[in-house]
């Protein structure tokens, strides 16, 4: 689509509101809570493939296998590689 032009010289005006002030950065993602659906934490093959699914990627080759250190056919929290957020004594 054609976007209208904006004139050279043209002063924009932006309404800005301020959500939050925070004197530390936020904490964290918490992948492993995020691809645990169910909670059980442990991480499926099934649930893994469902989380890159979602954003339309495939899952990276090898990383179920990188990351099922005991070979169980699950992820455990001690087992995942990826961020995990803070410590739970840290929560």
């Amino acid at each position: 689509k054609d976007l209208p032009k904006v004139p050279a010289g043209s002063t924009l005006n932006f309404a800005v509101e301020v959500l939050d002030i925070m004197d530390k950065p936020p904490p964290p993602p918490n992948m492993f809570d995020t691809i645990d659906v169910n909670k059980d934490r442990m991480i499926s093959r099934g649930e893994l493939e469902s989380f890159f699914a979602n954003m339309k990627q495939q899952v990276p080759a090898g990383i179920f296998e990188g990351d099922d250190k005991n070979a169980d056919g699950f992820i455990s929290f001690d087992e995942f590689s990826g961020p995990k957020g803070l410590p739970r004594e840290e929560l």
